[in-house]
């Protein structure tokens, strides 16, 4: 199974809706290193944001061993609970549906066939990423 690491950066911080950039690396070493990014403008919450980011990078990888590099503990943890929440019909312990259900719900799809543990903290990407999307925000059109 081929192994795929994938970095995420979110710029946004905001516990509310507010316009914002993430971006993301996805790395497989073959013959050589192959990577590739993406980068998108949303206006999320920094938990919903995570959650997009992770979707697309997710949905652009055949089945694999991924290793999910990031400092979201809330992607961590709520991915890792993803199997319960399936089963409870998305919803949490408390009888309260889990935010942005159907985002997580895409994930899940996502996830099939993959192989998914995450590493948690900054990565060798980190800078790169912060420095484009910080490029992007500067450059983008009022």
């Amino acid at each position: 199974m081929k192994h795929v690491d994938i970095y995420l950066e979110n710029a946004g911080k905001s516990v509310k809706k507010k316009e914002g950039w993430y971006g993301y690396v996805l790395a497989y070493q073959g013959t050589q290193l192959y990577t590739r990014e993406g980068f998108q403008k949303t206006e999320d919450t920094k938990n919903e944001r995570d959650v997009r980011m992770l979707l697309e990078a997710l949905s652009r990888c055949k089945p694999c061993e991924a290793v999910i590099h990031t400092e979201s503990q809330y992607l961590q943890g709520t991915f890792g609970r993803l199997a319960h929440y399936r089963e409870n019909g998305w919803m949490k312990s408390d009888g309260t549906e889990i935010k942005y259900k159907e985002l997580w719900q895409q994930v899940s799809d996502a996830a099939v066939g993959k192989e998914i543990t995450f590493r948690m903290g900054t990565h060798e990407f980190s800078g790169w990423l912060q420095r484009e999307i910080q490029h992007k925000e500067e450059n983008t059109d009022v």
